[in-house]
Order: C-alpha cells, then sequence, then structure tokens
C-alpha cells in the first residue's frame, strides 16, 4: 500500500468537495481520510499512483480521475465500486496501459465522457 499519511487537499464550493490525491504511490484510497466527505465529495482525482481498489457508495460522484495509474486493465476491484457511483459522469483512465474497456463502463448510463 502506498503513503496512508498523506492528507487528501480538498476545495469546497457550496456543499461539494473535490478530493486530490495525487502522485502518492497510493494502491487504494485511505478511507478514514474521505470517510467523513463521501455525501459531499463530487470528484476525486487519483492521478499518478497505483490505484487497484476504490471506496464504494461514494453517493455524489461525478468525476473519478484514474490517469497515469499504471492500470493494464480494469479489473472487479474498480469495476464493482465504479458500478455504485450512481452520478458518475466522467471517469479519465488515460496515460495506462488499458488495451480494453469493460463492457459494465461502457453501459453506465450516466457516463458522459471516458
Amino acid at each position: 500500500m502506498g503513503q496512508e499519511e498523506s492528507s487528501t487537499e480538498q476545495k469546497t464550493e457550496a456543499e461539494s468537495i473535490t478530493t486530490y490525491f495525487q502522485n502518492k504511490n497510493l494502491t487504494m484510497i485511505p478511507i478514514q481520510s474521505i470517510l467523513p466527505y463521501l455525501d459531499l465529495m463530487i470528484s476525486l482525482d487519483l492521478t499518478g499512483n497505483c490505484i487497484n481498489t476504490l471506496p464504494s457508495n461514494i453517493p455524489n460522484l461525478r468525476v473519478l480521475i484514474l490517469a497515469s495509474n499504471k492500470l493494464t486493465s480494469i479489473d472487479n476491484g474498480l469495476i464493482n465500486p465504479i458500478l455504485t457511483y450512481t452520478k458518475l459522469e466522467v471517469i479519465d483512465v488515460s496515460l495506462n496501459n488499458l488495451t480494453v474497456i469493460p463492457d459494465q463502463i461502457l453501459q453506465i448510463r450516466t457516463l458522459i465522457r471516458l
């Protein structure tokens, strides 16, 4: 696992939060750091990590950035939580080594941009 002691940087605008965990070498999000903000979180930027699992049920998440995470596939550790994000509009998986995007991701009805 990465550096759990890393804290989030947060911007709050009208009861919404964008959380940044950039370039922390994390494999998962230190859930204790974001737990109080889950209901308010609309954007989560995980650029430059090694994320292979995500927390479920971030109810208002609209933007998920997984750029530069050394992903070669999107497996159940990512797919299952992503499918719980019922308001998700944008998933950024740029600068990874993906050759296939799973059908489950492509069928997210709220998704505007991948």
